[in-house]
């Protein structure tokens, strides 16, 4: 005979991040589980002010990332037209 059980998925520790966040919600089906349960810390940590978010901005450059800020529908339209978005990333590098 086989005994009932529930299958729990607990995590804790996600501090705002969407990527372990997105990874805890797939788990539910990867583990099968019944229940899932976030243990705490699920708040990022860090409010950046100008100064800082130019500092963060620099270091990210060094690893080969280029940043662009633009609005959500300039962003789709970028994804969409790519001689647009390499004209932008040209734009951006060169000036």
């Amino acid at each position: 005979m086989c005994a009932n059980f529930t299958r729990i998925l607990f995590a804790t520790d996600v501090h705002g991040s969407d990527p372990v966040w997105k990874k805890f919600i797939r788990g539910a089906d990867r583990y099968k589980a019944d229940v899932l349960i976030i243990g705490g810390d699920i708040t990022g940590k860090n409010v950046k002010n100008k100064e800082e978010l130019h500092r963060f901005e620099d270091k990210v450059c060094t690893t080969g990332t280029y940043i662009y800020v633009g609005s959500a529908s300039e962003m789709a339209e970028l994804a969409v037209d790519k001689s647009r978005d390499l004209r932008r990333f040209f734009k951006t590098q060169c000036s």
